[in-house]
């Protein structure tokens, strides 16, 4: 998943994080 690598400063792990919970919301 491109969510889990390392992004450069421009995208830090929100891409990831808004992945994962879309791809399996689960309770903050």
């Amino acid at each position: 998943m491109a969510g889990l690598k390392p992004r450069p400063s421009k995208v830090p792990r929100y891409d990831g994080a808004f992945r994962y919970q879309v791809l399996a919301p689960r309770p903050a």
